[in-house]
C-alpha cells in the first residue's frame, strides 16, 4: 500500500488522484491476500497449526481494507463539503 497519512482532498482533482491511488492500493491488498492464502494453505496443511500467524495475517489485511474504506468516505466527505479527519 502506498504511504499516505491523513490525506486532504480540497477539490475534485485531489479526489480523482486519491481514487487512482486507491486502485493501486487495492491491487497491493489483492497481492497481499493472495500471498496470505498461499501461506495459510501451506502452513495449515504442512504443520496443521500456525493459528496465530493466520490471525495476524488476516488482521493486517483487514486493517488495510478498513483504512482504504475510510479513505473513500473521507473523499466523499470532501466532495459534499462535510470534511472530516481521517480515522487512523
Amino acid at each position: 500500500m502506498s504511504a499516505h497519512h491523513d490525506p486532504i482532498y480540497p477539490d475534485v482533482s485531489a479526489v480523482v488522484a486519491g481514487l487512482n491511488r486507491l486502485v493501486d492500493d487495492l491491487s497491493d491488498v489483492q497481492t497481499d491476500a493472495r500471498t496470505a492464502v498461499a501461506r495459510i494453505m501451506e502452513r495449515g496443511t504442512r504443520t496443521g497449526g500456525g493459528r496465530l500467524s493466520r490471525v495476524v495475517t488476516l488482521d493486517a489485511i483487514a486493517l488495510q481494507l478498513r483504512w482504504l474504506a475510510d479513505d473513500v468516505l473521507h473523499m466523499q466527505s470532501a466532495l459534499t463539503g462535510k470534511e472530516t479527519r481521517h480515522a487512523n
